[in-house]
This record gives structure tokens, sequence and C-alpha cells, in this order.
């Protein structure tokens, strides 16, 4: 079967039936007034890389950024990443379609997003934001001496024990708190300097995509959605495009030439776009430095115990999906990881089976967040104004389970957000006892 994935026929095929499945799965979108919501920005980016920058990928300018002059000798593992990625991506759209028209009024987990919504107050985010903040830039200014994205040191972290864990958990309640008051501030016109202040912290880390997407795109998009009651392909295409231009813009900045040819460079031969040529490369590691073994859920196994440092486990450091797509198949030192695509790592740990089954239950995922979306936040058949922002957290827990689907490594932002949300609580009930405390003195006096 693996010969069958490196035929040029074999990829063509599949990737004809892909845009099939895409324009039926656009049309399905369009029919039940989800075709933009504050999720599904990924669909459309996985959209745009594997079907417009894919042919790209045969050319020999797209490996320069992996450190090889010719493209020709991957051309087997480019069919293969592309066979494979792409049966997995139709298989979660399918799955999506079918998940999403099924029982479209329930959420899965509706009990635990209310103990959840009723856990979360703003005052209590925002104390956490100070508190998160003050420990964020006491390490980068210790240990990095200075932000991130000034001074290019983004790796420091990337070996340092228990700095690196609390670093890269702090990253991410700054993320979180810069998604929630976003929202916050568009539903309730407050908090928009503790938003500005939460976003620019984050860009500080030098992650412009999370930014861009994980909490300036939502916002706006909120943001549409208030001011206009409606939300139309019209109001979403600027500012996407946008998000888009200025976030590719950063990358080429950053990389020392910001002429307009680096910049089409970047979009279609960079790192920006490349799951299905870093998959390629993957798979060529895979056969050549690991011989095509099975690797029977141990990467996935490590992203479950990613709540111990690396620095603490054997396992971890051998078999975290990162170090295991780098370190382990290319022999690569302090290097994040790369991406495969939405398939590869079930692929390599549970061949079919695991493609099949890890698409579906990542459809299955993505379709209740996609309902909650309707329930939560806009619902065009009710002209009932609502936009529950207490509901984003448990469906960030949701989208973290279906990142697990894709890259094992994304399980982290679950125990992450256990220990944000604690201290959101723990906030929350020491102000509301201190509250009750001033007002029983009150009543005494």
């Amino acid at each position: 079967m693996n010969q069958v994935y490196k035929s040029p026929i074999f990829a063509v095929t599949v990737y004809i039936l892909t845009i099939i499945v895409i324009v039926i799965y656009l049309i399905f979108k369009y029919n039940h007034k989800r075709l933009f919501t504050i999720y599904n920005v990924s669909i459309y980016i996985m959209i745009f890389s594997y079907i417009i920058v894919t042919p790209f990928f045969f050319n020999d300018l797209a490996w320069l950024a992996l450190g090889r002059m010719r493209a020709q000798p991957f051309y087997p593992y480019l069919y293969e990443s592309i066979s494979i990625n792409f049966i997995g991506f139709i298989i979660f759209l399918l799955s999506d379609m079918y998940f999403e028209k099924r029982n479209p009024d329930k959420v899965i987990g509706q009990k635990t997003s209310r103990i959840l919504e009723n856990s979360i107050s703003y005052h209590g985010v925002c104390v956490v934001l100070v508190i998160i903040s003050i420990v964020y830039l006491f390490i980068v200014f210790k240990f990095n001496g200075g932000l991130p994205l000034l001074n290019g040191g983004r790796g420091f972290f990337y070996d340092s024990g228990l700095v690196s864990y609390i670093y890269q958990a702090s990253t991410t309640m700054i993320s979180l708190s810069g998604l929630y008051l976003g929202l916050y501030w568009v539903n309730n016109k407050k908090g928009m300097w503790l938003f500005i202040w939460a976003a620019l912290l984050y860009l500080s880390t030098g992650s412009r995509s999370d930014v861009l997407l994980g909490i300036i795109y939502p916002v706006i998009i909120a943001f549409i959605i208030k001011k206009h009651k409606r939300l139309k392909v019209k109001y979403i295409v600027l500012p996407v495009v946008m998000i888009a231009v200025v976030g590719i813009y950063i990358g080429v900045i950053r990389s020392g030439t910001s002429t307009s040819v680096n910049f089409v460079s970047q979009i279609f031969y960079g790192n920006n776009f490349s799951d299905i040529r870093d998959g390629a490369f993957m798979f060529y590691g895979y056969e050549n430095n690991f011989n095509s073994k099975i690797v029977f859920g141990k990467t996935y196994l490590a992203g479950l115990l990613s709540f111990v440092p690396s620095s603490m486990s054997n396992f971890r450091q051998e078999w975290s999906f990162g170090r295991f797509s780098t370190e382990v198949l290319f022999g690569m030192k302090n290097h994040f990881g790369m991406r495969g695509g939405i398939a590869f790592e079930s692929y390599i740990n549970f061949r079919e089976i695991g493609v099949v089954v890890l698409s579906i239950l990542n459809g299955y995922l993505f379709a209740n967040i996609e309902k909650s979306y309707t329930l939560n936040f806009y619902n065009p058949t009710q002209s009932e104004e609502k936009m529950n922002i207490n509901s984003i957290l448990f469906v960030k827990i949701l989208a973290a389970i279906q990142g697990f689907c894709i890259n094992s490594s994304g399980i982290r932002s679950i125990y992450v957000l256990i220990v944000y949300l604690t201290m959101i609580l723990s906030v929350k009930t020491l102000l509301s006892a201190n509250k009750s405390k001033k007002t029983s003195l009150i009543r005494y006096e």
C-alpha cells in the first residue's frame, strides 16, 4: 500500500477528489450559516495550503528552507504526503458535515461547559493576567535578556527544564486571556486596554500567527457580529486578507529582506503553509532513518504525559512529536518540531486505521465547536442578540483535544487550561469572600 501512496496517479486522483469534497463542504457551511465563524479560520488555511500551495512544492525553491537544493528526489514522498493527508482531510470534512447536521442543538459536554462558565469572571481573568504577565516578563528578561520577538531568542527555553515549562504555560495563559478579554471588550465595552496589553505581550513571544489567528481574528468576527447583527462574506474578506498579509509581512521582515518578490516567495515556497512539504520531508526521514516502523501510539502517549517536563522524562525526550519529527528522524537539535499535515502522525502510529479513526474524531470535535458557535455566539435564525463569552474557554478545551488528533503536542494546552481555570476560580472566590466580608462589616456598623 505504501507504493500506492507514492503513485502520482493516485495522488492526483485524491487531490481532485479533495477539491470536490471541499466544494460540497463550502456549500454545506453556507447553507447552515457557518461559512465564517470565530473558530473555522483553520479550515480555510488548510484549504489554501493543501489545494493552492501544494503544487509549488514540486519546485526546487520550496526546498531551500529545509536545506535541500532539489525537489525531484522528494517527489515520491510528496505524493505520499498528498495521498495520506488529503485522505485524512476528506474524512475530516465529511465527518464534520455529518456531526454538524446531527443533533444541531446539542454540544458535547454542555453540563461541564455550564460549570466552567459559572467559574469564570472578568475580574478573575484580569487578576490572573497581571500575575502571569509578571511571571512571563521575569522569565524572558532573566533568562533571555529581553523579549523573544526583539532579540530572536525564541529557542532559549527549548531545553531549560522547569523554566521552559513555566514559560510555555505562561504564554498559553496570556493567549487565553487576550482572547477572552478581546471578546469581553466587544460584548461589554470594557477591558480594551487589558486586551491590547495581552495581545502585545503574546506578540512579544514571536508567535505572530497565534496572535493574529488565535486572538485578533476571533475578536474581529465578534466585532462584525456585534456591529452589523449579521455575518456576511463581504464583511469578512478584507479583515482576513489584511491579517494574512500582516502575518506574512512580519515574517518577511524578520527574515531580513522585505522585497515584494520575497513576500510572494514566503507564501508559496516558505514555511507559512508548508505542512504537505514538511510531511513529505518527514516521510523521507521516516523511511530512510526509521525504516518506516510503526510507532504504536508512543508519540500520543508522550503527548498525554506533557504535564511532565521533558527534562524529567527520557520517554518524552525521545517520543514527544516535536522531538521525534526532528531529532529522531533527522538528528536536528533545538528545533521546535515540524508539522506533517492533518494525518501524518496518526498514520505513522496506527497506519490506515489511525487515519480513519482520528480523522472522524477530529471531525466530531470540530462539529461540536462549530455548533457551540451557533448556540453561544451567533444564531442567524434568531433576532435575539447573545454572546456567551464564558463559553470560549470550554471550546478551547475541545479545540485542544481536536488538535491532539492532528499533533499530539497540542494536548498540553488542556493541562494549562486546567491550571488557568483553577487560578481564575480561586481569584473569583477570594474576591467574593472579600466582598461578602465588607458587606457584613457595613451591616454590623
